[in-house]
């Protein structure tokens, strides 16, 4: 059974932390539909310019496109919340704005789990080589380290999100060290106002579907006039 082609639409709800939650799925597969985290166009774009520099380490595409679930937004909903139809773009090839659900129904067996496991390994492979450390990092103690953080913010009552889990990873670093992120910075400002443009775009397709302005979906605090279609 695909699981893909029968999960059509979904419903996601803008969450008071800023983040967007699973609501609503269309097929009956089970989803734990209270902490189960959408990625937004923005922190897509962000994870994008972050797995970047991993390429040269063996990032593989096909890995992760099948780690997730694509989706547009079809129609503006009350309440914080949109319904989102499934695209068929690859994350690794589309310049469109796209929301993400991973999957992740088996959180230990899973295309997102296998996703985890790939980044995980090479941002470690790209510390090694690029940073003068006394021991090099090993898979075993750098999950520790990822996994205390993220169990603080269990403790402090925080939901992990998965942009949260995934970020851990990409900007994850041994104490005391940096990396020059000076072309990061520059490539994800530039993917920013790309992203502006698109949905600037979209706007203008269908006036009569915009959402009514609301500072709490703005994508950006610079965005202040900007409706989402």
């Amino acid at each position: 059974m695909n699981k893909k082609k029968k999960l059509d639409w979904c419903i996601g709800r803008l969450g008071e932390d800023g983040n967007w939650w699973l609501e609503e799925t269309s097929n009956d597969i089970h989803w734990d539909l209270d902490g189960t985290g959408l990625i937004d166009p923005k922190q897509m774009s962000f994870i994008n310019d972050s797995i970047e520099p991993l390429r040269d380490y063996g990032l593989e595409s096909e890995i992760i496109d099948s780690a997730f679930y694509t989706f547009r937004i079809e129609q503006a909903l009350d309440g914080n919340k949109v319904k989102l139809k499934r695209s068929k773009q690859s994350l690794t090839e589309s310049n469109e704005p796209l929301f993400v659900l991973p999957d992740a129904i088996d959180e230990d067996n899973s295309p997102y789990a296998d996703f985890i496991d790939h980044i995980l390994k090479l941002r470690i492979a790209m510390i090694n080589d690029q940073l003068e450390l006394s021991q090099p990092l090993d898979l075993e103690e750098t999950e520790e380290d990822i996994r205390e953080m993220q169990g603080n913010d269990f403790f402090m009552g925080k939901g992990t999100h998965y942009f949260s889990e995934i970020s851990a990873i990409l900007e994850y670093l041994p104490g005391g060290f940096e990396l020059d992120d000076q072309e990061k910075d520059r490539k994800q400002g530039e993917d920013e106002e790309d992203l502006e443009d698109v949905l600037s775009d979209i706007n203008e397709e269908d006036e009569e579907e915009i959402i009514e302005k609301d500072e709490t979906m703005q994508w950006d605090d610079d965005q202040d006039e900007s409706k989402i279609d």
